[in-house]
């Protein structure tokens, strides 16, 4: 949380430095006695999967092209891969590092759009964060804001999905 708007975490989460160089700014900036692989392991260790959620991913990818838009960096999307199967849905996920932007910048839903070979007017953004539905909406995506597995299956049957 407090990380989130650092301009080191910006940096790593952008693709502007590696995570080594992130290693050793969080080491100064914060006084940590952790070695490199403790330190990887700790930044890596927040996520933990969500119920029903894996059931959403693989119906509505099994019936739409599906795609994935993330603020990460190369530790945690690689985790991550390691970690959720259900990832591999995702074909061409778009990653914040990669093409060097967070949500809300346009650019990340251009390039959403552009990654599932859709137009970005007939995309369908999900997110938890209200500022990334707004950004999405903007850009010309339709939007739904993330609360939980249930409201998110129903919202999604409401819209015939």
């Amino acid at each position: 949380g407090r990380l989130y708007g650092d301009p080191v975490f910006i940096d790593f989460n952008t693709g502007k430095i590696d995570a080594q160089d992130l290693y050793e700014k969080l080491t100064i900036k914060y006084d940590l006695s952790l070695e490199y692989d403790e330190f990887t392991q700790e930044w890596c260790n927040i996520f933990s999967p969500m119920e029903g959620m894996q059931q959403v991913v693989q119906q509505a990818c099994g019936r739409y092209k599906c795609g994935l838009l993330s603020d990460i960096d190369p530790l945690h999307w690689e985790y991550c891969k390691a970690h959720f199967p259900v990832l591999s849905h995702f074909k061409s996920p778009t990653l914040s590092y990669k093409i060097g932007a967070l949500k809300p910048d346009p650019l990340c839903y251009v390039r959403a759009a552009e990654d599932v070979k859709s137009d970005i007017t007939r995309c369908l953004f999900i997110d938890d964060r209200e500022i990334n539905i707004t950004g999405a909406r903007k850009a010309g995506m339709q939007a739904i804001h993330f609360t939980g597995v249930n409201d998110l299956m129903n919202e999604l049957h409401t819209l015939g999905i």
